[in-house]
């Protein structure tokens, strides 16, 4: 009972498992429980969709409300995957096929995503050349980015801009940075910049916990970020926020490069020019 008030719960639903998980990331280690129960809950919505896909293919087409109940469940088996796959993202428990990638083809992909989704923001970028490769693996990097650029596009719900610099820094710049960076390794570090309505330093010290929503909104689980970290700690990597209410938010993501030498076969000349 006390668990359950300490998170803002309901006293008379004990069984409130969301409430009941944070107040068990307040006590033990947050990466460990979200790594058990994602491995769980993955096994039983794994099992409720391919039950649901054989039924649909039993049923005659003409049984309208038997696929119309069948769709919701899909839906709501589709959005615990979702739920579950950031969780993992957030404990590192996920299997990572690490390659050397270029940062411009890995940030330009990325943007091009958000683009097509959000033709009422102006995306511009700027990226350093002769950039060298880093050691990771491109599908997380490339949700964590999108995540990131989502939570910004998010930001300015009337539209705006949205900044995006990709450069190299040296050990003697990180000096003067804090983080948990390497000392002795260059970072790329990617920047976002938004104009929005910005953070106030409270959720700011909140903004990567697991399951905190802010503004909450319904579907919203409080993950992203939390997805994000977790994904860039697998990397070696880190990330920053800097924001001010009405004035916007700044986001660095730090990523140590590799030892393998920068090829430039590696650049996709395709996306030149396609986002401005």
């Amino acid at each position: 009972k006390n668990e359950i008030q300490d998170c803002g719960g309901n006293e008379k639903a004990p069984w409130n498992f969301e409430a009941r998980l944070k107040w068990a990331s307040r006590v033990q280690k947050p990466r460990m429980i979200a790594s058990s129960t994602a491995r769980v809950l993955e096994v039983l919505f794994q099992g409720l969709d391919g039950h649901c896909r054989d039924i649909d293919q039993q049923r005659k087409k003409t049984e309208n409300d038997v696929h119309s109940k069948l769709a919701t469940i899909r839906c709501l088996v589709k959005r615990g995957l979702d739920i579950i796959q950031q969780l993992r993202h957030y404990a590192g428990d996920f299997k990572s096929r690490k390659h050397y990638l270029h940062p411009e083809v890995l940030v330009k992909r990325s943007i091009l995503q958000i683009a097509k989704r959000n033709s009422g923001i102006c995306v511009r970028y700027d990226i350093e050349e002769n950039l060298p490769t880093i050691l990771a693996d491109r599908r997380q990097l490339e949700f964590a980015l999108v995540e990131v650029f989502n939570n910004s596009v998010a930001a300015m719900p009337a539209g705006g801009n949205l900044e995006i610099g990709v450069k190299r820094i040296f050990p003697s710049e990180l000096q003067k940075r804090c983080g948990t960076h390497q000392y002795g390794c260059d970072y790329i570090v990617i920047s976002i910049a938004d104009n929005g309505h910005g953070i106030s330093a409270k959720v700011q010290k909140r903004v990567f916990e697991p399951f905190y929503a802010y503004p909450v909104r319904n579907g919203k689980k409080g993950l992203g970020l939390a997805a994000v970290d977790g994904i860039l700690s697998t990397h070696k990597g880190y990330i920053q926020l800097q924001s001010k209410l009405g004035k916007g938010t700044l986001i660095h993501i730090y990523l140590p490069v590799s030892s393998e030498p920068m090829r430039p076969n590696l650049i996709n000349n395709t996306f030149k020019n396609k986002v401005r």
